[in-house]
C-alpha cells in the first residue's frame, strides 16, 4: 500500500476533509499514478450528493505513473498519462470501438468501486468508497485501469491537460463525433463553461455558418466571443430565444452544458427542422426538468444524452 493525501467528501458538506489514506498496490490492470493537477467538474459537484457513504471523488486527473499493474505493457514507470473515462474493454460495444457506450460505463464512472467490489482506499483502517470513475483523482496519488491511461508529452502544463481529460473531450468531441457538424451548420452551445467552450471552438474548427454561445455571465460570453462564436446571447434576457433564431434561423445542434433545467427547453425552443439537441449534464436522479417535448416533434428534432 502507498500512503496519500485524499480529499474525501460527505453528503450535505460542501467542504472537503483532507486526511491521510492508504491506496492499494496496482491490480494486473492498473496503473498507479502521482497527480500532478486534477480538474473540478459538475459531475464531481452532483456525485457528492448522491453518495450516502463518504467518496473520494475526482476523475480528470494528470500526472505520472509511479508503478503498473502486471498485465500493463502499453504503459511504463515515470510515463506521464492523462486519466480519462474507464470501459470494461470485453463488452460488445468495447470490442467494436466504442468504449464511450460500454455496457458498464455507468457502474465502473459511479458506484465507488472497482469491478470486482473492492475499494482501493482506506482510511483509519476502513475501506472508503473510492475508484470514481476508476480513478478518484482527488488525491496526490491514484489507481487507474491502464486502458484510461492517455499518454501525453511534457510540453502542455498539467492544468490544460486536466482540462482535456473531461471537459474538453465531452464538448469537442460532441460536435466532432456526435453531431458531426460541418461547415452549412449553425451551433447553440448553452453554457460557456470548459465543456461548453471546447464545443466552441471544436465548431469554429469545423467551419460552421453559425456558433452561438449562450450563457448568463458576460466574461464568458466575451470569452467565446474570442474562442470562436460568432454570436452570444445572455440566457436570463426575455428575448434570449428570439436572439438566437435570428442568429441561426434555426440550429441545426444545441449542446445544453449548463444543467438548467430551463435550458432543455431553451435548446427545443430554437432548433431548426430535423435538428439535434444533445445534452451532457447529468440530472440528479429525484429531479425533474420541465420541458415541452411536443416542439421537439414538431421540428422532427432528435434529442441525445452524451
Amino acid at each position: 500500500m502507498v500512503k496519500v493525501l485524499v480529499a474525501r467528501s460527505e453528503r450535505g458538506r460542501s467542504t472537503f476533509d483532507l486526511v491521510e489514506a492508504e491506496l492499494d498496490d496496482p491490480h494486473p490492470d492498473e496503473v498507479l499514478v502521482r497527480i500532478e493537477a486534477v480538474g473540478v467538474c459538475y459531475t464531481d459537484a452532483e456525485a457528492r450528493q448522491t453518495h450516502d457513504d463518504p467518496i473520494v471523488l475526482g476523475h480528470e486527473g494528470v500526472g505520472r505513473v509511479l508503478a503498473v499493474g502486471d498485465d500493463v505493457r502499453h504503459i511504463g514507470v515515470g510515463q506521464r498519462v492523462m486519466l480519462t473515462y474507464p470501459h470494461c474493454d470485453a463488452c460488445r460495444p468495447c470490442r467494436t470501438g466504442r468504449p464511450f457506450d460500454c455496457d458498464h460505463g455507468l457502474d465502473l464512472s459511479f458506484q465507488g468501486t472497482r469491478a470486482d467490489g473492492t475499494m482501493p482506499i482506506t482510511i483509519g483502517g476502513h475501506p472508503t468508497r473510492s475508484a470514481f470513475f476508476q480513478q478518484s483523482s482527488f488525491a496526490t496519488a491514484a489507481l487507474a485501469r491502464a486502458s484510461q491511461a492517455v499518454p501525453v508529452g511534457e510540453d502542455l502544463p498539467a492544468s490544460v491537460l486536466a482540462a482535456m481529460a473531461c471537459g474538453v473531450l465531452t464538448g469537442a468531441g460532441t460536435v466532432v463525433n456526435i453531431f458531426r457538424a460541418g461547415l452549412d451548420d449553425a451551433v447553440v452551445v448553452i453554457g460557456a463553461g470548459a465543456v461548453g467552450l471546447a464545443a466552441v471552438m471544436a465548431a469554429r474548427l469545423a467551419g460552421c455558418r453559425r456558433v452561438v454561445a449562450v450563457d448568463v455571465h458576460r466574461s464568458r460570453l466575451d470569452l467565446a466571443l474570442d474562442l470562436g462564436a460568432s454570436h452570444s446571447v445572455d440566457a436570463s434576457e426575455p428575448d434570449a430565444a428570439e436572439r438566437i433564431r435570428a442568429a441561426t434561423g434555426g440550429a441545426d445542434f444545441v449542446l445544453e452544458t449548463s444543467g438548467r433545467a430551463t435550458s432543455w427547453d431553451l435548446g427545443l425552443e430554437v432548433l431548426a427542422m430535423g435538428g439535434m439537441l444533445g445534452v451532457v449534464t447529468v440530472p440528479q436522479p429525484e429531479r425533474e426538468f420541465a420541458m415541452r417535448p411536443h416542439r421537439l416533434f414538431e421540428r422532427g428534432g432528435r434529442l441525445v444524452t452524451i
